[in-house]
């Protein structure tokens, strides 16, 4: 292996075994968009499904659009096929949106992907969901939350189902950095899909990320640090929770 493909690797299997991702007879759903993050997490899942020390059982499921290159499907699951790993596929309801010429919103978009992930899971037996967020996702999400809801929340590295049933969803890249995804898989010349949606641009998240890249100058070590902060508050230097009524919006 490559050392950023063992860098990848080492920081997946430290976060499996930090925050309990898998257990014995786990069967996992790969959210596939194609992108660089997600080809990361299912190439190393697929890895570890033949011979981690746990058991599981993994498979992917990528969602089309109306928009995307029709022929990319093909081309994941013969790269899947080739790492062991199946590949399902289930259209999306942008691609209706965009065939029909109504530009659907960025949070509509997200909210039905994960409907049809999560249901997807429940209906075939998966009792988990990975998705490719990355460390920078994680700290990016905490930005946009404490600037636009006041909330000191991020992304965890796992979030049990609300209902009985349904799946957990796991982030077993929740400690590796986007650059060493990024040097990975442009390493291995993976077919990386990047977003061809005619009606993304400027977002919040966009706007947060360039702050995190502010705050930190960029710095790996400044980023771990600032992921850090998150389990280790100093509750006796911190002001203490207001009751419901006395925050302010």
């Amino acid at each position: 292996m490559t050392s950023a493909q063992r860098q990848t690797d080492k920081r997946i299997t430290r976060a499996i075994m930090e925050y309990s991702l898998l257990d014995e007879g786990d069967r996992v759903l790969v959210a596939l968009s194609g992108g660089k993050d997600s080809l990361a997490l299912a190439w190393n899942l697929a890895r570890k499904a033949r011979s981690y020390r746990v058991s599981f059982e993994a498979e992917a499921l990528h969602l089309t659009t109306g928009f995307a290159d029709p022929d990319h499907p093909r081309i994941l699951e013969e790269l899947l096929s080739g790492w062991g790993m199946k590949l399902r596929v289930v259209g999306h309801p942008a691609a209706g949106e965009a065939a029909a010429g109504r530009p659907p919103s960025c949070f509509g978009c997200a909210r039905d992907r994960r409907r049809i992930l999560l249901e997807f899971a429940q209906t075939h037996g998966f009792g988990k969901v990975a998705l490719g967020h990355h460390m920078d996702d994680s700290l990016v999400t905490l930005l946009m939350n404490m600037s636009w809801k006041a909330e000191m929340a991020a992304m965890p590295p796992m979030l049990r189902g609300r209902r009985p049933g349904s799946p957990a969803i796991i982030r077993p890249l929740i400690l590796l950095q986007e650059d060493v995804i990024a040097r990975m898989t442009a390493e291995q010349g993976w077919p990386v899909d990047r977003c061809t949606c005619p009606w993304a641009g400027e977002s919040r998240r966009l706007e947060a990320a360039g702050w995190l890249e502010e705050l930190t100058g960029g710095s790996p070590a400044r980023k771990l640090n600032l992921w850090k902060s998150l389990t280790n508050r100093r509750e006796d230097l911190l002001p203490p929770d207001l009751p419901v009524s006395g925050q302010e919006k």
